[in-house]
């Protein structure tokens, strides 16, 4: 079987060669790795070029965005990656994050030799901030992990259900996220509305689907906490809503379209919650009758 990888990246030709090596690191495995540069303008765009030159003997095709001020974003992006490949499973690695398990890739094709074809497989990843130093407690499925009973194979894989992966509110990252590639198809890719939490939408949509899903609570990959921007308090405001806004899209999606009853009540669960917090950042912004009327629905839907 195949693995088809996806890296996009955009401005950090220097963090892309870190990740790419551990892309290319993974042994015993069929590997096909497609790089979408997003936009590229020089100085990175010639970093890029000799990056692309110093690994021409590598399985690596190089998809070139033209640019646009805000980027094509994460989402286009990915899904173009996607298109331009084949494989059997697909994974993504974003371009300022590292796979640790040179091994990852060739574990996975155990498992799916052994247990048949699965819809989605999942690991754990540690994290670090911009000074390196690690981020304390349970991060993305850390909370789950002893809630999945005996491992069912010698690498360590649990099988997961939908309602048990929800049951720590996290969500698995997509650098240890990975798809047969069908079933990915299937889900129609990532949101290409959505510039923030789509991997969280991308992940709830595909529990909801899939048949079958094995989780490995081993550490495969680290992911690089981004330093926050020196942004003016407005501009931080600003973005805080819009954040929320998205992540309130995502929810009303799985209200809507999930098909398992166990997502759709942790979604109105979760809008409840995220109701009071745009609540809170309007009155913060000057606009008490607009933040007065989110709070009533939240706690009407808290009673319902």
């Amino acid at each position: 079987m195949d693995f088809h990888v996806v890296i996009p990246t955009r401005n950090r030709p220097a963090l892309l060669e870190q990740a790419l090596g551990s892309v290319l690191a993974q042994q015993d495995v069929g590997l096909e790795v497609v790089v979408v540069v997003d936009g590229a303008v020089e100085p990175d765009l010639a970093a890029y070029r000799a990056l692309a030159d110093a690994h021409a003997a590598a399985p690596v095709r190089w998809l070139w965005l033209p640019p646009r001020a805000q980027g094509h974003g994460p989402s286009f992006v990915r899904n173009t990656g996607v298109e331009a490949g084949g494989g059997d499973y697909v994974a993504f690695l974003d371009d300022d994050d590292l796979w640790l398990d040179p091994r990852h890739l060739r574990s996975i094709a155990l498992s799916v030799q052994q247990h048949g074809a699965i819809d989605l497989l999942l690991s754990a990843q540690r994290a670090v901030h911009a000074d390196g130093s690690p981020h304390p407690g349970p991060l993305w499925l850390d909370a789950v992990a002893g809630d999945l009973g005996a491992a069912i194979d010698e690498h360590g894989n649990r099988e997961a259900s939908a309602e048990q992966l929800l049951r720590g509110d996290g969500f698995s990252h997509l650098n240890v996220t990975v798809f047969r590639r069908d079933f990915f198809l299937s889900l129609g890719g990532l949101d290409e509305l959505l510039r923030y939490e789509e991997d969280r939408d991308l992940f709830l949509r595909g529990i909801d689907a899939a048949t079958r899903i094995l989780y490995r609570p081993a550490v495969t990959a680290l992911h690089r906490i981004p330093a926050p921007r020196g942004t003016a308090q407005a501009s931080r405001a600003g973005l805080m809503l819009d954040r929320r806004l998205q992540q309130l899209r995502v929810l009303d999606k799985c209200l809507l379209g999930a098909r398992r009853a166990g997502l759709r009540r942790w979604a109105r669960r979760q809008k409840v919650y995220l109701l009071a917090q745009l609540a809170d950042l309007l009155r913060e912004a000057g606009r008490p009758a607009e933040a007065r009327g989110l709070q009533l629905q939240s706690l009407a839907l808290r009673l319902t």
